[in-house]
């Protein structure tokens, strides 16, 4: 995480680090939940942000 974010950072422009980051960690939070086998076929995201990281 501590190289990912400076560098999607200068990449996409972002100029907020520690939003960045934690839009990252939700991201990955949010994926790993949908695709787990115990847990994804019963969740339902509810919300922008939550449908457009799964």
């Amino acid at each position: 995480m501590r190289t990912l974010v400076p560098m999607l950072a200068e990449h996409l422009n972002i100029p907020d680090q520690e939003l960045l980051e934690k839009d990252v960690r939700l991201h990955r939070l949010l994926g790993s939940l949908s695709r787990d086998p115990n847990f994804g076929p019963h969740l339902a995201f509810k919300g922008g942000t939550c449908l457009i990281k799964c």
